[in-house]
Formats: C-alpha cells, structure tokens, sequence
C-alpha cells in the first residue's frame, strides 16, 4: 500500500501505545525521527503529527482535570489503587505530564505547588516519595517538578504536620546543596601575580 507505514513501524507504535495507554498513564511522548525516504518517510510523519495531535489532547484533558480550585490529589487518586490494577505512580504521572510541552510544564508545576501549598498531608506523601529508602532518594530527580526554594518555604510553612525525619533529610540536602551553588558563585581569590 503507497505512503502507509512500514508495517514495524506500525508495531511499535501499536505497543507503545498498549504498553503506555492513558487509562494506565500519561503517554511518554519521546520519538525521535528516523531518517528515510518514500512511503516511509510519509509514514513517519504522519506517525509524528498524530503523537502531536495526541500530545495536544492529553495537554488541554489534563489542563481541565487538575487546574481548577477543586483539583483532585495525584497522590490520592493514584496512590490508592487495588493491588490488581495496573499502578501509576504519582511521581511518574506528574513528570510525563511536564513532559508534553511548554505549557503541560507550566501546568504541571501550578498545580503541584498549588497542591502542596492547600494540602500538608500530600506535601508530607511527596517528602516521603522524596526518601523512600535510606542508600538512595529521588531528591535530585524530582527538581523538575517544583522549584525546591518554593519547596522548603511550604515545609517551613507546614511543619508540624510533616514527618520530622523527611524534613530532617530534605533541609540536610537543600542545605548542602545550596552551600556547594553559594561557593561556586563565590569568586575566587587570586595569588600574586607575577611580572
């Protein structure tokens, strides 16, 4: 058939589709073009065009779910699904959510911080997420998704009702971290200079 795809390409695209369908996450939309000529090459961008089209639709469906005052928590409607269902984790939700575009970005960080500011107990969910086990955390990865100055100011904010041992461990990084940024902006002293 002239300018359909290529019949592996319609595979894949059919199991990333199953594999990563709505109903069990937001659609990871990360594809990069491959180089070819003829049908393919029509294939391809049709393929590309419609994941956009998709992109878009997942974009504005989100927009409306979770950018109200009324908004439901991410930590709520995903954290407490049957042990049958197909799990989605918080965490990831809202970093394929960011990763749709500019404005699903945009979104995505309104909404958590508006979340984390209305709510101390997802606050205290998203520390715990934070430091799940003691050899390794999630603290570098989830920068992403909120600005960790805005962070501290709501555990500051929401204190007593936070675990104290997170807390602990989030101030000890955020601390660190900003000691390491504060001496690198720091200039440097120079030794004498020679003539």
């Amino acid at each position: 058939m002239r300018g359909a795809p290529p019949e592996n390409l319609l595979v894949k695209w059919r199991s990333t589709l199953a594999a990563h369908s709505p109903v069990n996450r937001v659609l990871p939309l990360t594809l990069t073009k491959e180089r070819t000529s003829g049908p393919e090459a029509t294939g391809n961008t049709r393929l590309l065009s419609d994941l956009q089209e998709m992109k878009v639709h997942l974009t504005k469906h989100l927009h409306t779910q979770y950018m109200r005052p009324d908004a439901p928590s991410v930590f709520e409607q995903f954290g407490t699904i049957g042990p049958h269902v197909n799990r989605i984790e918080p965490m990831s939700f809202l970093i394929e959510w960011k990763r749709l575009g500019t404005e699903a970005a945009s979104d995505q960080r309104e909404y958590l911080q508006n979340l984390l500011t209305k709510s101390p107990k997802d606050l205290d969910e998203f520390l715990t997420r934070m430091f799940r086990v003691d050899f390794i955390d999630d603290y570098g990865g989830l920068k992403q998704l909120i600005d960790y100055e805005k962070l501290s100011e709501l555990i500051k904010l929401h204190e007593d009702n936070l675990d104290p041992v997170k807390v602990q461990q989030f101030r000890k990084r955020y601390a660190d971290e900003s000691a390491v940024a504060a001496s690198d902006e720091t200039p440097k002293e120079s030794g004498p200079v020679a003539s």
